[in-house]
Protein backbone atom coordinates (compact mmCIF):
# COMPACT_ATOMS: atom_id res chain seq x y z
CA UNK A 1 0.00 0.00 0.00
CA UNK A 2 3.18 2.31 -0.24
CA UNK A 3 2.53 5.58 -1.94
CA UNK A 4 -1.11 5.51 -1.20
CA UNK A 5 -1.48 7.61 1.43
CA UNK A 6 -2.43 4.53 4.38
CA UNK A 7 0.41 5.23 6.55
CA UNK A 8 -0.05 8.81 6.78
CA UNK A 9 -3.32 7.90 7.54
CA UNK A 10 -2.56 5.49 10.27
CA UNK A 11 0.13 7.68 11.76
CA UNK A 12 -2.25 10.88 12.10
CA UNK A 13 -4.98 8.16 13.67
CA UNK A 14 -2.20 7.37 16.52
CA UNK A 15 -1.16 11.07 17.18
CA UNK A 16 -5.22 12.18 17.22
CA UNK A 17 -5.94 8.84 19.64
CA UNK A 18 -2.62 9.85 21.76
CA UNK A 19 -3.41 13.36 22.10
CA UNK A 20 -7.20 12.35 22.64
CA UNK A 21 -5.67 10.74 25.98
CA UNK A 22 -3.66 13.68 27.02
CA UNK A 23 -0.07 11.45 26.21
CA UNK A 24 3.02 13.49 26.38
CA UNK A 25 4.49 11.50 23.26
CA UNK A 26 4.38 8.61 20.83
CA UNK A 27 7.46 6.56 20.57
CA UNK A 28 7.87 3.80 17.89
CA UNK A 29 10.96 1.32 17.38
CA UNK A 30 12.02 1.12 13.60
CA UNK A 31 14.91 -1.35 12.30
CA UNK A 32 18.44 0.61 11.76
CA UNK A 33 18.27 -0.92 8.00
CA UNK A 34 14.55 -0.32 7.66
CA UNK A 35 15.61 3.23 5.32
CA UNK A 36 12.22 3.49 4.01
CA UNK A 37 10.44 3.44 6.81
CA UNK A 38 12.94 5.34 9.08
CA UNK A 39 12.34 8.07 5.62
CA UNK A 40 8.98 7.98 6.17
CA UNK A 41 8.77 8.42 9.93
CA UNK A 42 11.37 11.71 9.49
CA UNK A 43 8.73 13.08 6.85
CA UNK A 44 6.48 12.79 9.53
CA UNK A 45 8.07 15.00 11.81
CA UNK A 46 9.54 12.07 13.93
CA UNK A 47 12.92 12.60 14.92
CA UNK A 48 15.50 9.91 16.60
CA UNK A 49 15.34 9.19 20.20
CA UNK A 50 17.93 6.61 20.73
CA UNK A 51 20.44 3.79 19.28
CA UNK A 52 19.95 0.72 20.86
CA UNK A 53 23.04 -1.91 19.41
CA UNK A 54 22.87 -5.64 20.03
CA UNK A 55 25.04 -8.81 18.70
CA UNK A 56 22.92 -11.73 17.75
CA UNK A 57 24.92 -14.81 19.73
Amino acid sequence: MRGKGVGRILYNAALAFARAHDCYNVTLNVWELNTSAKAFYQKMGLVPLRTTMEKIL
